[in-house]
């Protein structure tokens, strides 16, 4: 992390579940990581509880189902501007030959709604 001017950057990187199938894992990965990084990087911020008021932004709702609706720190709401980097494996949930085809006529629309 580090800052120009007033203003706060972190650069995360990251490799999520990959396979067709763990959309739901790669939803998850994101919500470990992103609440995961707190105690690393605001110490003071992780000891205290985070806000159960839903429109703190700074707290974000853990949707994973081993924790769902609990609410904890957002790192990316911690900082000012959040660049995340990596392998995320989210796919377009079509057959590769029809994706070719419809990049070959053009037709990205469709593809924009098979996106995971």
């Amino acid at each position: 992390c580090f800052d120009i001017f007033s203003t706060s950057f972190l650069l995360v990187t990251a490799h999520f579940a990959a396979h067709q199938t763990k959309v739901q894992e790669r939803h998850d990965d994101f919500a470990r990581i992103d609440s995961a990084l707190v105690p690393l990087m605001c110490p003071a911020i992780h000891l205290t509880a985070p806000p159960t008021n839903a429109r703190d932004e700074r707290a974000t709702v853990n949707r994973s189902p081993k924790h769902k609706g609990k609410a904890a720190w957002s790192i990316s709401a911690l900082f000012d501007r959040v660049f995340w980097f990596g392998d995320f494996n989210y796919r377009i949930d079509l057959p590769p030959d029809h994706v070719l085809a419809s990049i070959d006529r053009n037709e990205l629309k469709s593809l924009l709604a098979a996106d995971q």
